[in-house]
């Protein structure tokens, strides 16, 4: 969700991924995309190929 990008903050933790923002719509949109994409076992995975990781 590359239009998002600007809109929404991450603070990874050991374990937990916090994402907040200003914009509740944006955060709304983010949220049930992320849900989404978790739930797809093929995109998922697709996405997860593709990390850079630190």
């Amino acid at each position: 969700m590359p239009g998002l990008a600007a809109k929404i903050q991450f603070d990874p933790e050991a374990g937990m991924l916090c994402a907040y923002s200003a914009n509740g719509e944006a955060l709304e949109r983010f949220a049930l995309g992320f849900n989404a994409a978790c739930e797809d076992d093929t995109l998922i995975r697709d996405i997860f190929s593709r990390a850079e990781l630190d």
